[in-house]
């Protein structure tokens, strides 16, 4: 499936449902492609928050395998999509190894200097698309990731914190308004401060095969719903 029309720059865009991610790629252009991958996982969620929020969609960031990535707190917004799935591949094949992600406070650089072209760097990108959703989910600093009435899957990552203090509260994701949809953590090393997944509202939730360093972490996964 391909999304027409959107505008990037004054330009018009053909986009997919797929979005590819290599920080060590050594393209000088960005596409989010296979052939032109993103060079910062964060590129994907910019792409999700303003083109792809409110719509029956699902869709897919593929993360090139043994990467390291980086990924900046309270800055990626997942609202209204039918399915998010975060996984890895490798070029032989969709499914590769594991692929690290560290969550970081500050200092994370998404824009590669040694690229070209990237089709987001001039493009009108902000967070007023998540009209829909309570100014407070967009104010709320408890989280890395804010997931708001769609379904998520995480699959194959090694994932660590690397704060400047001790977030006993943080969450790595932070969700509203599942409304009985399904989030799965699969195949999956946790290192974090914090926790993994909060919620308020009922949900499904599948973790299969998860390592967490219970030293660092102050929580895993909590639902709190009536």
């Amino acid at each position: 499936m391909i999304v027409n029309g959107t505008q990037t720059d004054g330009k018009a865009y053909c986009r997919g449902m797929n979005y590819y991610i290599n920080p060590d790629s050594y393209e000088v252009v960005e596409l989010g492609t296979k052939q032109y991958p993103f060079k910062s996982l964060s590129l994907a969620f910019i792409e999700i928050l303003n083109y792809m929020s409110n719509r029956d969609l699902s869709v897919n960031v593929y993360v090139k395998e043994e990467t390291t990535n980086y990924l900046k707190l309270n800055s990626n917004y997942i609202i209204n999509i039918t399915q998010v799935n975060l996984t890895t591949y490798s070029d032989n094949r969709n499914q590769g190894s594991a692929a690290t992600i560290i969550l970081k406070e500050d200092n994370v650089n998404i824009f590669d200097e040694t690229t070209k072209f990237n089709m987001l760097v001039h493009g009108d990108l902000d967070l007023t698309i998540v009209s829909s959703a309570n100014i407070f989910y967009i104010e709320n600093k408890s989280k890395n990731i804010l997931l708001h009435k769609s379904a998520m899957s995480v699959q194959n990552f090694n994932i660590v914190s690397a704060y400047n203090s001790n977030k006993v509260r943080l969450a790595m994701i932070l969700a509203f308004d599942l409304q009985e949809k399904t989030v799965v953590f699969r195949d999956i090393d946790f290192e974090i401060s914090g926790g993994i997944f909060y919620t308020g509202d009922p949900v499904v939730v599948i973790a299969e095969n998860l390592n967490i360093d219970l030293y660092r972490s102050q929580y895993g996964i909590i639902i709190v719903a009536a």
